[in-house]
């Protein structure tokens, strides 16, 4: 393995064109960076959020090891980014309102309010007949169905 100032001026000689992306292979991912394998160098602390120490960032995309990625060099700084993932690990994400996740048919929002509405209606099959849910477990499930609400849209 070499070391990251002989991986840096490799990397810097190969990037004297205008566009600075490289596609690499990920070797290993960290706690907020990756070390991806570029022609058979390897490139450290790859950045996976938007900010080096993650305060400012609300998202962190980790890509799946042994993928493939995008890299892009920092405007007049030593440091790279992942611009592009083929695959990706784990997502997280930290949004000051809500998220949609969603198809053209519908949004996970849409099946969690369905899949508590007939949770809420479930009629519960008892030796002594049908029986339904007891009125503080259709309460807590109200009060999820709440939260998913303010989560997801």
């Amino acid at each position: 393995m070499k070391d990251k100032q002989e991986v840096r001026k490799k990397l810097d000689a190969l990037q004297k064109g205008i566009v600075q992306h490289l596609p690499a292979k990920v070797v290993a991912v960290q706690a907020e960076t990756c070390t991806v394998e570029y022609e058979g160098i390897e490139v450290y602390d790859v950045l996976l959020r938007a900010s080096e120490n993650g305060k400012e960032s609300k998202c962190l995309i980790k890509p799946t090891i042994g993928s493939y990625v995008m890299i892009g060099r920092i405007l007049h700084s030593k440091r790279f980014y992942v611009a592009m993932f083929s695959e990706i690990e784990e997502v997280e994400i930290i949004a000051n309102k809500s998220i949609a996740i969603k198809n053209k048919l519908f949004s996970l929002q849409d099946l969690i309010t369905e899949l508590i509405g007939v949770l809420k209606a479930a009629v519960i099959t008892t030796p002594q007949g049908p029986g339904s849910m007891d009125p503080s477990t259709i309460t807590q499930l109200k009060g999820v169905e709440d939260k998913f609400k303010q989560l997801l849209k």
